[in-house]
């Protein structure tokens, strides 16, 4: 196991997706909540957590208290997704743990 806040970058190609697409039963929700917050334990604060997916939304990402999450959507034709096509968007979603200092700020 990672130690606390001892990662500076997590990058997410498929973990998240696959939890939700593969296993579409009521313990889909708990995996991703749990692996979220695994994620969160173990990022360093200004950490980064980097999912890349064909998703817009990523469900359940909120229920950890990021200090902000970023989307951006690749450009159409920069990339192919295994059973997608050229013109299928990516998107890039970065999520922010917070430092102390904005965990105190009100």
């Amino acid at each position: 196991l990672l130690e606390e806040q001892s990662i500076g970058l997590v990058v997410d190609k498929g973990m998240s997706d696959t939890l939700q697409f593969r296993a579409r039963t009521q313990e889909s929700q708990q995996l991703r909540q749990r692996l979220f917050a695994e994620v969160f334990r173990v990022l360093a604060p200004g950490g980064l957590y980097v999912i890349i997916s064909p998703k817009a939304r990523v469900r359940y990402l909120r229920t950890v208290s990021w200090a902000q999450i970023r989307r951006q959507e690749l450009s159409s034709g920069c990339a192919l997704l295994v059973n997608g096509g050229p013109d299928q968007p990516i998107f890039i979603h970065i999520c922010i743990k917070p430092t102390p200092e904005q965990i105190e700020a009100p």
